[in-house]
């Protein structure tokens, strides 16, 4: 199940004010003065849907409800309700309560990496409903900081990928590992990630197409009728030109395959062509001159029919399996190609992304590229990438204007909307220009004094 958020409600925030932030369903612009809570409200959020209700233990507050419903039943609204009393969290989720103790004293934390993915660790191993919550929802949640992107603390690709598969690129090698955008680095791994899980479902794909035929081949037809094979053979519409097509598809998979030598194409020509002229002299003469050859011949081509549909699913799926590759690499290139330099986005085989420029096909760090290029590549490769789900999720981004050119924020969220309509937005932002024309959307924080908001 797929959910989105319906209201947030805090009271008694820092022991003085009260909020209440009601979430369109597909993209919610949160705006206010500077100082008014946005970014703090976004972080409560994000709190609640990762289920790291520790991190409420930072905020001073008297209660938080988050409402929320399925994707496909909006209108069955359900709870999560938070009390504080101090150094403990009284949770109601899902008709259930759990209590959620302040661990900062634990011997176990003390002794070993505060780190927070060990911080992580130790409360979720100790809470399951932490886990349930977190489960709960499909989200993104890029910070201000955008390297503190949480990614599930149990995937251990992160580090992997800054030790193992460097990638060799010399434009980078001038960087200390200290002056590496660490931004950058989660982006290099979310990439290589993502494309190793590409490239292990296209070769299952093409395992699978390999012992369909296999089977293809080894089937025998125990219902094999001469006489209906002749009439099928002779009642054949636009057969001609269809006997043409399969050739030419034919000739071409093996090609792509490279399972095709030059003398063994010239036989396959040869055995079409005959064929066709056959069955031009059958079409011409009738079944006085029907011979037995026609038919295995015929029965040939049925195969080699059945084996070009299995190609067609096959590629249909590993089309489906890249299409987040293509989706982004075409996106990142629509806003950045048409820069002074001519900047592309690419990922090489091995998943290791770079840019070239129209000067040179060398490739490049996406370490090099501007501030604003990067507050792109991280948005939309956490967007396509990032999102467990392609169908629907919840995407919440803190100030996404950030570096960004003028002409970029006032195509930004349509070009986010293009790519998944079924996605929630909830951005709190400055700028007028990213709200473009969906004034609708806006939504206006301001603080009440505590005990004002139901």
């Amino acid at each position: 199940m797929t959910v989105k958020l319906i209201r947030l409600v805090v009271k008694g925030l820092h022991e003085s004010y009260d909020y209440a932030v009601d979430f369109n369903q597909d993209v919610t612009f949160i705006y206010g003065t500077n100082g008014c809570g946005k970014t703090t409200i976004l972080n409560i959020t994000e709190a609640i849907i990762t289920g790291q209700l520790y991190k409420l233990f930072d905020y001073r507050f008297r209660q938080i409800e988050l409402s929320y419903a399925s994707s496909s039943n909006i209108t069955d609204v359900e709870y999560i309700k938070i009390e504080n009393k101090k150094a403990e969290l009284l949770i109601e989720f899902k008709h259930q309560l759990c209590t959620i103790k302040l661990e900062d004293s634990s011997d176990e934390i003390q002794q070993t990496d505060r780190s927070v993915r060990n911080v992580a660790r130790y409360y979720f191993s100790r809470y399951p409903a932490l886990e349930e919550l977190r489960d709960t929802f499909n989200y993104v949640y890029l910070p201000l900081n955008r390297s503190a992107t949480m990614y599930d603390f149990n995937d251990e690709y992160y580090m992997m990928r800054r030790y193992r598969n460097r990638i060799p690129f010399a434009a980078e090698m001038h960087f200390g590992e200290n002056k590496r955008d660490p931004a950058m680095l989660q982006i290099e791994s979310l990439i290589w990630t993502s494309y190793s899980k590409i490239s292990s479902s296209i070769s299952k794909i093409n395992d699978n197409f390999r012992n369909s035929i296999l089977k293809s081949l080894l089937e025998v037809h125990r219902d094999y009728d001469i006489t209906n094979m002749m009439y099928e053979i002779m009642n054949q519409q636009n057969a001609i030109s269809n006997l043409q097509v399969t050739r030419n598809a034919y000739i071409k998979m093996l090609k792509d395959l490279g399972l095709l030598t030059k003398s063994e194409e010239d036989n396959y020509n040869k055995f079409f062509e005959d064929f066709i002229q056959e069955f031009e002299n059958l079409q011409r003469d009738g079944f006085n001159k029907f011979e037995l050859g026609l038919v295995m011949k015929f029965q040939e081509i049925s195969k080699i029919k059945k084996l070009l549909d299995l190609a067609g699913k096959m590629e249909y799926s590993k089309a489906a399996v890249r299409k987040p590759t293509e989706t982004f690499l075409h996106t990142m290139n629509e806003f950045i190609e048409n820069g002074a330099d001519g900047k592309k986005i690419e990922i090489d085989s091995m998943g290791r992304i770079f840019f070239t420029t129209k000067y040179s096909n060398n490739p490049i760090s996406i370490q090099n590229l501007s501030s604003g290029e990067k507050q792109l590549i991280t948005f939309f490769s956490n967007l396509i990438f990032n999102v467990k789900s392609n169908s629907s999720g919840i995407f919440v981004v803190d100030e996404p204007e950030l570096s960004l050119h003028l002409s970029w924020q006032k195509i930004f969220v349509e070009k986010t909307l293009e790519l998944n309509k079924n996605i929630q937005l909830i951005f709190a932002t400055h700028a007028p220009e990213i709200i473009g024309r969906r004034r609708d959307k806006m939504f206006k924080l301001e603080k009440q004094y505590a005990g004002t908001v139901e």
